[in-house]
Protein backbone atom coordinates (compact mmCIF):
# COMPACT_ATOMS: atom_id res chain seq x y z
CA UNK A 1 0.00 0.00 0.00
CA UNK A 2 2.99 2.06 0.98
CA UNK A 3 4.27 2.02 -2.38
CA UNK A 4 0.80 2.72 -4.27
CA UNK A 5 0.59 5.64 -2.59
CA UNK A 6 3.71 6.87 -3.71
CA UNK A 7 3.14 6.05 -7.06
CA UNK A 8 -0.19 8.35 -6.88
CA UNK A 9 1.66 11.37 -5.38
CA UNK A 10 3.62 11.16 -7.74
CA UNK A 11 1.31 11.11 -10.81
CA UNK A 12 -0.16 14.09 -9.29
CA UNK A 13 2.81 16.00 -9.77
CA UNK A 14 3.19 15.03 -13.07
CA UNK A 15 -0.23 16.16 -14.14
CA UNK A 16 0.54 19.98 -12.92
CA UNK A 17 3.95 19.24 -14.59
CA UNK A 18 2.05 18.37 -17.66
CA UNK A 19 -0.57 21.40 -17.75
CA UNK A 20 3.09 23.78 -17.22
CA UNK A 21 5.42 22.14 -19.35
CA UNK A 22 4.05 20.50 -21.90
CA UNK A 23 4.45 23.53 -24.18
CA UNK A 24 6.34 23.01 -28.00
CA UNK A 25 9.00 25.31 -28.43
CA UNK A 26 7.88 27.67 -31.26
CA UNK A 27 9.85 28.46 -33.71
CA UNK A 28 8.77 32.41 -33.77
CA UNK A 29 10.81 33.21 -30.79
CA UNK A 30 12.81 36.83 -30.86
CA UNK A 31 16.13 37.01 -28.94
CA UNK A 32 16.29 38.02 -25.64
CA UNK A 33 16.84 41.15 -24.90
CA UNK A 34 20.41 42.75 -23.94
CA UNK A 35 20.61 42.78 -20.68
CA UNK A 36 18.19 40.11 -18.98
CA UNK A 37 18.67 38.70 -16.30
CA UNK A 38 17.61 35.36 -14.88
CA UNK A 39 15.13 35.50 -11.65
CA UNK A 40 16.62 34.83 -7.92
CA UNK A 41 15.51 31.39 -7.06
CA UNK A 42 13.26 33.54 -4.32
CA UNK A 43 10.74 34.52 -6.93
CA UNK A 44 11.37 32.20 -9.49
CA UNK A 45 11.80 29.22 -8.02
CA UNK A 46 9.70 26.45 -9.69
CA UNK A 47 9.56 25.51 -13.60
CA UNK A 48 8.53 27.63 -16.10
CA UNK A 49 5.25 26.94 -17.71
CA UNK A 50 1.05 28.12 -17.54
CA UNK A 51 -2.08 26.46 -17.24
CA UNK A 52 -2.78 27.95 -21.21
CA UNK A 53 -0.97 28.34 -24.29
CA UNK A 54 -2.39 31.34 -24.50
CA UNK A 55 0.07 34.31 -26.39
CA UNK A 56 -1.69 36.44 -23.48
CA UNK A 57 -0.08 34.61 -20.41
CA UNK A 58 2.92 35.76 -18.95
CA UNK A 59 4.57 32.89 -18.68
CA UNK A 60 4.23 31.97 -22.87
CA UNK A 61 5.46 35.40 -23.09
CA UNK A 62 8.76 34.68 -20.98
CA UNK A 63 8.72 31.46 -22.80
CA UNK A 64 8.92 32.83 -25.96
CA UNK A 65 11.76 35.43 -24.89
CA UNK A 66 13.73 32.54 -23.50
CA UNK A 67 13.80 30.80 -26.84
CA UNK A 68 14.98 32.79 -28.50
CA UNK A 69 18.47 31.33 -28.77
CA UNK A 70 17.01 27.90 -28.96
CA UNK A 71 18.86 25.47 -32.05
CA UNK A 72 16.65 24.24 -34.78
CA UNK A 73 17.87 20.75 -34.30
CA UNK A 74 17.42 21.58 -30.73
CA UNK A 75 14.31 22.11 -30.92
CA UNK A 76 13.06 19.46 -33.43
CA UNK A 77 14.40 17.07 -31.52
CA UNK A 78 12.79 18.71 -27.57
CA UNK A 79 9.01 18.66 -29.94
CA UNK A 80 9.35 15.17 -30.20
CA UNK A 81 10.44 14.00 -26.96
CA UNK A 82 7.67 15.94 -26.24
CA UNK A 83 5.06 14.13 -27.99
CA UNK A 84 6.71 11.02 -26.58
CA UNK A 85 6.02 12.16 -23.43
CA UNK A 86 2.42 12.75 -23.86
CA UNK A 87 2.25 9.33 -25.45
CA UNK A 88 3.75 7.58 -22.09
CA UNK A 89 6.64 6.72 -23.44
CA UNK A 90 9.34 8.39 -20.83
CA UNK A 91 11.91 6.01 -22.16
CA UNK A 92 11.47 7.35 -25.73
CA UNK A 93 11.29 11.22 -23.84
CA UNK A 94 14.14 10.89 -21.92
CA UNK A 95 16.40 9.95 -24.55
CA UNK A 96 14.88 12.63 -26.89
CA UNK A 97 14.92 15.44 -24.32
CA UNK A 98 18.53 14.28 -23.46
CA UNK A 99 19.53 14.94 -27.06
CA UNK A 100 17.86 18.40 -27.39
CA UNK A 101 20.34 19.41 -24.52
CA UNK A 102 23.28 17.99 -26.20
CA UNK A 103 22.38 19.82 -29.32
CA UNK A 104 21.54 22.99 -27.56
CA UNK A 105 24.99 22.89 -25.59
CA UNK A 106 25.66 25.88 -23.56
CA UNK A 107 23.49 28.03 -22.39
CA UNK A 108 21.10 25.64 -20.84
CA UNK A 109 17.26 26.36 -22.04
CA UNK A 110 15.19 25.68 -18.53
CA UNK A 111 12.56 23.97 -20.69
CA UNK A 112 14.56 21.46 -22.03
CA UNK A 113 16.34 20.77 -18.72
CA UNK A 114 12.52 20.87 -16.97
CA UNK A 115 11.27 18.62 -18.98
CA UNK A 116 14.28 16.26 -19.08
CA UNK A 117 14.02 16.39 -15.38
CA UNK A 118 10.40 15.11 -15.52
CA UNK A 119 11.08 12.39 -17.55
CA UNK A 120 14.08 11.46 -15.36
CA UNK A 121 11.76 11.22 -12.02
CA UNK A 122 9.48 9.22 -14.09
CA UNK A 123 11.97 6.76 -14.90
CA UNK A 124 13.56 6.50 -11.16
CA UNK A 125 16.66 8.57 -11.98
CA UNK A 126 16.11 10.87 -9.00
CA UNK A 127 19.40 12.54 -8.46
CA UNK A 128 19.58 13.86 -12.04
CA UNK A 129 15.72 14.94 -12.21
CA UNK A 130 16.13 17.04 -9.42
CA UNK A 131 18.88 19.08 -10.91
CA UNK A 132 17.25 19.45 -13.53
CA UNK A 133 14.18 20.56 -11.87
CA UNK A 134 16.20 22.36 -9.65
CA UNK A 135 17.89 24.44 -12.48
CA UNK A 136 14.55 25.16 -13.65
CA UNK A 137 13.11 26.56 -11.19
CA UNK A 138 16.02 28.69 -10.90
CA UNK A 139 16.23 30.37 -14.31
CA UNK A 140 12.63 30.16 -16.08
CA UNK A 141 11.37 33.56 -16.37
CA UNK A 142 7.22 34.69 -16.00
CA UNK A 143 5.83 31.76 -13.92
CA UNK A 144 2.16 32.46 -11.99
CA UNK A 145 2.28 31.81 -8.28
CA UNK A 146 0.58 28.79 -8.12
CA UNK A 147 2.80 27.17 -10.55
CA UNK A 148 5.81 28.05 -8.55
CA UNK A 149 3.73 26.65 -5.24
CA UNK A 150 2.99 23.33 -7.17
CA UNK A 151 6.63 22.99 -8.71
CA UNK A 152 8.39 23.44 -5.86
CA UNK A 153 6.05 20.94 -3.66
CA UNK A 154 6.88 18.08 -6.16
CA UNK A 155 10.33 19.45 -6.22
CA UNK A 156 10.44 18.79 -1.96
CA UNK A 157 8.80 15.47 -2.65
CA UNK A 158 11.03 14.07 -4.83
CA UNK A 159 14.51 15.72 -2.98
CA UNK A 160 13.33 13.26 0.21
CA UNK A 161 14.29 10.25 -1.92
CA UNK A 162 18.41 11.46 -2.55
CA UNK A 163 21.19 13.81 -0.63
CA UNK A 164 21.32 17.37 -0.56
CA UNK A 165 25.19 18.58 -0.27
CA UNK A 166 26.15 22.18 -0.07
CA UNK A 167 30.12 22.87 -0.26
CA UNK A 168 31.29 25.91 1.05
CA UNK A 169 35.11 26.94 0.30
CA UNK A 170 36.67 30.40 1.75
CA UNK A 171 39.10 29.92 -1.02
CA UNK A 172 37.57 30.98 -4.90
CA UNK A 173 38.62 29.15 -7.53
CA UNK A 174 39.11 25.83 -5.79
CA UNK A 175 38.29 22.78 -7.50
CA UNK A 176 35.17 20.96 -6.15
CA UNK A 177 34.76 17.15 -7.01
CA UNK A 178 32.28 14.63 -5.86
CA UNK A 179 33.05 10.85 -6.22
CA UNK A 180 35.85 12.00 -8.17
CA UNK A 181 33.90 13.65 -10.43
CA UNK A 182 34.43 17.71 -10.87
CA UNK A 183 31.13 19.76 -10.96
CA UNK A 184 32.26 23.31 -10.12
CA UNK A 185 34.39 25.85 -8.80
CA UNK A 186 33.88 27.78 -5.44
CA UNK A 187 32.39 30.15 -4.71
CA UNK A 188 29.47 27.38 -5.62
CA UNK A 189 26.14 28.75 -3.89
CA UNK A 190 23.74 26.02 -5.90
CA UNK A 191 23.16 22.77 -4.08
CA UNK A 192 24.66 19.32 -4.86
CA UNK A 193 22.72 15.93 -4.81
CA UNK A 194 23.96 12.35 -4.87
CA UNK A 195 22.19 9.10 -4.35
CA UNK A 196 21.82 7.86 -0.25
CA UNK A 197 25.21 6.28 0.78
CA UNK A 198 28.74 6.96 0.86
CA UNK A 199 30.45 10.29 -0.77
CA UNK A 200 33.98 11.62 -1.32
CA UNK A 201 33.86 15.60 -1.69
CA UNK A 202 37.57 16.65 -2.84
CA UNK A 203 38.40 20.42 -2.79
CA UNK A 204 41.35 21.35 -4.82
CA UNK A 205 43.52 24.21 -5.62
CA UNK A 206 47.03 24.53 -7.20
CA UNK A 207 48.62 24.25 -3.49
CA UNK A 208 46.54 22.59 -1.43
CA UNK A 209 43.57 19.72 -1.41
CA UNK A 210 41.76 18.98 1.19
CA UNK A 211 39.27 14.94 1.09
CA UNK A 212 36.06 14.37 3.43
CA UNK A 213 33.91 11.16 3.40
CA UNK A 214 30.32 11.71 4.88
CA UNK A 215 27.43 9.33 4.63
CA UNK A 216 24.18 10.84 3.27
CA UNK A 217 20.53 8.99 3.65
CA UNK A 218 17.32 9.79 1.59
CA UNK A 219 16.07 13.25 2.64
CA UNK A 220 19.55 13.97 4.46
CA UNK A 221 21.06 17.22 3.77
CA UNK A 222 24.44 18.39 5.03
CA UNK A 223 27.02 21.58 4.49
CA UNK A 224 30.36 21.58 4.40
CA UNK A 225 33.08 24.12 5.13
CA UNK A 226 36.12 24.02 3.77
CA UNK A 227 39.38 26.39 4.70
CA UNK A 228 42.39 25.29 2.70
CA UNK A 229 45.97 26.17 4.01
CA UNK A 230 47.54 29.10 2.78
CA UNK A 231 50.26 28.61 -0.38
CA UNK A 232 54.10 29.50 1.04
CA UNK A 233 55.23 32.51 0.33
CA UNK A 234 57.75 32.76 -3.21
CA UNK A 235 60.74 34.20 -2.57
CA UNK A 236 61.31 37.37 -5.18
CA UNK A 237 63.87 37.36 -7.58
CA UNK A 238 67.44 38.59 -5.90
CA UNK A 239 66.16 37.84 -2.55
CA UNK A 240 69.03 35.24 -2.11
CA UNK A 241 72.62 36.92 -1.01
CA UNK A 242 75.80 35.26 -1.97
CA UNK A 243 78.83 35.58 -0.65
CA UNK A 244 82.16 35.80 -3.32
CA UNK A 245 84.26 33.65 -3.62
CA UNK A 246 86.97 36.43 -2.95
CA UNK A 247 84.80 37.77 0.54
CA UNK A 248 86.90 36.84 3.66
CA UNK A 249 85.29 34.56 5.78
CA UNK A 250 83.35 36.39 8.76
CA UNK A 251 85.23 36.69 12.16
CA UNK A 252 83.20 35.50 14.71
CA UNK A 253 82.05 37.42 17.93
CA UNK A 254 82.97 36.89 20.89
CA UNK A 255 80.40 35.48 23.14
CA UNK A 256 79.30 38.21 26.19
CA UNK A 257 79.43 36.41 29.54
CA UNK A 258 75.98 35.97 30.87
CA UNK A 259 74.29 38.67 33.03
CA UNK A 260 74.03 37.39 36.62
CA UNK A 261 71.94 39.42 38.56
CA UNK A 262 72.52 41.29 41.59
CA UNK A 263 72.31 39.93 44.96
CA UNK A 264 70.02 41.73 46.92
CA UNK A 265 71.95 42.90 49.91
CA UNK A 266 70.00 42.24 53.16
CA UNK A 267 68.68 44.66 55.34
CA UNK A 268 71.26 45.92 57.54
CA UNK A 269 71.29 44.41 61.23
CA UNK A 270 70.53 47.71 62.84
CA UNK A 271 67.60 48.26 60.45
CA UNK A 272 65.91 45.02 61.87
CA UNK A 273 66.75 45.06 65.74
CA UNK A 274 65.28 49.14 65.70
CA UNK A 275 62.32 47.78 63.22
CA UNK A 276 61.42 45.14 65.87
CA UNK A 277 62.22 47.29 69.25
CA UNK A 278 59.74 49.64 67.87
CA UNK A 279 57.45 47.17 67.02
CA UNK A 280 57.72 45.75 70.67
CA UNK A 281 56.65 48.65 72.08
CA UNK A 282 53.88 49.41 69.71
CA UNK A 283 52.14 46.36 70.45
CA UNK A 284 52.71 46.00 74.47
CA UNK A 285 51.88 49.79 74.25
CA UNK A 286 48.36 48.80 72.81
CA UNK A 287 47.82 45.60 74.49
CA UNK A 288 48.34 47.55 77.86
CA UNK A 289 46.04 50.44 77.08
CA UNK A 290 43.41 48.03 75.90
CA UNK A 291 43.81 45.70 79.06
CA UNK A 292 43.66 48.59 80.88
CA UNK A 293 40.40 49.99 79.56
CA UNK A 294 38.55 46.42 80.32
CA UNK A 295 39.86 46.62 84.04
CA UNK A 296 38.04 50.04 84.38
CA UNK A 297 35.35 48.55 82.75
CA UNK A 298 34.91 46.09 85.29
CA UNK A 299 35.11 48.48 87.88
CA UNK A 300 32.40 50.45 87.12
CA UNK A 301 30.31 46.94 86.81
CA UNK A 302 30.74 46.95 89.98
CA UNK A 303 29.43 50.10 91.30
CA UNK A 304 26.10 48.56 90.89
CA UNK A 305 26.49 45.75 93.53
CA UNK A 306 27.60 48.95 95.86
CA UNK A 307 24.88 49.83 97.91
CA UNK A 308 23.44 48.91 101.81
CA UNK A 309 22.44 45.69 101.95
CA UNK A 310 23.50 44.15 99.01
CA UNK A 311 22.50 40.28 98.87
CA UNK A 312 24.85 37.12 98.97
CA UNK A 313 24.81 36.34 95.14
CA UNK A 314 25.41 40.10 94.31
CA UNK A 315 28.31 39.94 96.98
CA UNK A 316 30.04 36.94 94.99
CA UNK A 317 29.76 38.68 91.30
CA UNK A 318 31.14 41.81 93.16
CA UNK A 319 34.36 40.00 94.31
CA UNK A 320 34.27 38.08 90.84
CA UNK A 321 34.12 41.27 89.34
CA UNK A 322 37.11 42.47 91.45
CA UNK A 323 39.27 39.74 90.93
CA UNK A 324 39.47 40.17 87.37
CA UNK A 325 39.72 44.16 87.39
CA UNK A 326 42.89 43.05 89.14
CA UNK A 327 44.46 40.23 86.86
CA UNK A 328 43.76 43.01 84.07
CA UNK A 329 45.60 45.64 85.82
CA UNK A 330 48.77 43.89 86.66
CA UNK A 331 48.88 42.79 82.88
CA UNK A 332 48.08 46.13 81.94
CA UNK A 333 50.91 47.36 84.05
CA UNK A 334 53.40 44.46 82.86
CA UNK A 335 52.20 45.78 79.22
CA UNK A 336 53.15 48.99 80.46
CA UNK A 337 56.80 48.01 81.60
CA UNK A 338 57.30 45.71 78.55
CA UNK A 339 56.84 48.56 76.15
CA UNK A 340 59.27 50.77 78.14
CA UNK A 341 61.56 48.51 78.62
CA UNK A 342 61.45 48.09 74.33
CA UNK A 343 61.14 51.70 74.11
CA UNK A 344 64.10 52.34 76.14
CA UNK A 345 66.38 49.26 74.55
CA UNK A 346 65.79 50.89 71.37
CA UNK A 347 66.75 54.23 71.70
CA UNK A 348 69.62 53.22 73.60
CA UNK A 349 70.75 51.21 70.45
CA UNK A 350 70.44 54.06 68.02
CA UNK A 351 71.82 56.51 70.52
CA UNK A 352 74.34 54.07 71.02
CA UNK A 353 75.70 53.02 67.14
CA UNK A 354 75.54 49.56 67.57
CA UNK A 355 74.99 47.47 64.77
CA UNK A 356 75.80 49.59 63.00
CA UNK A 357 77.75 48.77 59.48
CA UNK A 358 81.25 50.06 59.36
CA UNK A 359 82.78 52.50 56.73
CA UNK A 360 85.16 50.47 54.28
CA UNK A 361 88.00 53.26 55.29
CA UNK A 362 87.19 52.89 59.08
CA UNK A 363 89.17 50.44 61.56
CA UNK A 364 86.57 48.26 63.38
CA UNK A 365 86.00 49.70 67.37
CA UNK A 366 88.44 47.82 69.30
CA UNK A 367 85.54 47.04 72.21
CA UNK A 368 82.04 46.13 70.86
CA UNK A 369 79.06 47.61 73.80
CA UNK A 370 77.66 45.46 75.80
CA UNK A 371 73.64 45.57 76.62
CA UNK A 372 72.06 43.36 79.34
CA UNK A 373 68.45 43.00 80.01
CA UNK A 374 66.46 42.12 82.90
CA UNK A 375 62.79 41.98 84.50
CA UNK A 376 62.11 42.25 88.05
CA UNK A 377 59.65 41.52 90.58
CA UNK A 378 58.72 44.91 90.25
CA UNK A 379 60.05 46.79 87.09
CA UNK A 380 62.70 46.51 84.26
CA UNK A 381 66.65 46.95 84.47
CA UNK A 382 69.05 48.17 81.72
CA UNK A 383 72.68 47.87 82.03
CA UNK A 384 75.41 48.00 79.30
CA UNK A 385 78.49 49.52 78.71
CA UNK A 386 79.73 51.61 75.43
Amino acid sequence: MQSTRRSRTTGVGCVVLSSALLVPLSSAAQPPPAGAKPASAASSGSPAGTKSASAASPAVAAQATAEGAVREEARAAYNQALADFRKGDYDSAYTGFLEAERLQGAPQVPRIAGNLGRAELKLGKHRDGVAHLAFFLRHERGLDEQTVTEMSALLEQAKSRIGTLRVRVKQAGATISVDGSPVGTSPMEDDLYVNPGTHKIDVRTPTASETRELTLGAGGSETLLFDLPAPPLAEKPGAKTSVPASAPAPIPLAKAPPLTPAATPPFPARTVVLGTGLALTAVALGAGIGTAIVASGKGSSQQQFEHPGFTAPEEVAWKDLERERVQLSNVSQSMFLVSGGAAAATTALFLSGAFAEPSPSSKPPEKKPALRAAFTGTGFVLTGTW
